[in-house]
């Protein structure tokens, strides 16, 4: 075994009950913020125009096609490459149970919030802004976390918009974080 794997297998696993709990928190928020908009559900935003088999295509291929530009920054950009080391310092062990636990609560909840329930208040640029400051990391070298999750942020906008509903751009915020999550546990 080299240094690195046994330094990972030394990591915690990743706690998944409270991160799923908080999860379901933000869910939470989002079902207030669409009810006191005056809106039943913070999951449609218009009548869908996609089908479900549609909109689920479309959220992988674009879940893909994301997390393969964000493996290319990393091997391209020095502050994206940094960003990603000091994310994998962070993240423990996770199997892919878990890790595909985590990524659909947090697709889910994070797009019912930031595109089901803040979109149509804040618009595109607001909901993008507010999704990539809450994205701040604990040091300075992160700092790129926040324009890279503008960037998703406003890809995830227009699928929610395109599509009608959130189902979309919650698959494909899952593939990306399922993807993101092996990949900084070192699977």
């Amino acid at each position: 075994m080299t240094r690195t794997s046994i330094e990972r297998l030394a990591r915690p696993a990743v706690p998944v009950i409270p991160t799923v709990l908080f999860y379901l928190g933000v869910l939470g928020v989002a079902w207030l913020i669409a009810w006191g908009s005056g809106r039943s559900s913070p999951f449609v935003l218009h009548t869908p125009v996609a089908p479900m088999g549609v909109s689920l295509g479309v959220g992988v291929g674009c879940g893909v096609v994301l997390a393969v530009l964000s493996w290319w920054g990393e091997q391209t950009v020095p502050a994206l490459r940094r960003l990603r080391d000091g994310l994998a310092g962070r993240v423990g062990r996770v199997s892919p149970g878990s890790a595909a636990v985590m990524a659909v609560s947090s697709g889910v909840a994070e797009e019912a919030l930031f595109r089901g329930a803040l979109l149509p208040v804040l618009g595109v640029a607001g909901s993008s802004v507010l999704f990539g400051i809450l994205h701040i990391g604990r040091d300075r070298t992160m700092w790129v976390w926040i324009v890279v999750a503008f960037v998703a942020g406003l890809a995830f906008a227009a699928l929610s918009l395109s599509t009608g509903d959130i189902l979309a751009a919650a698959t494909a915020h899952a593939v990306v974080n399922y993807v993101g999550f092996l990949s900084l546990s070192g699977r």
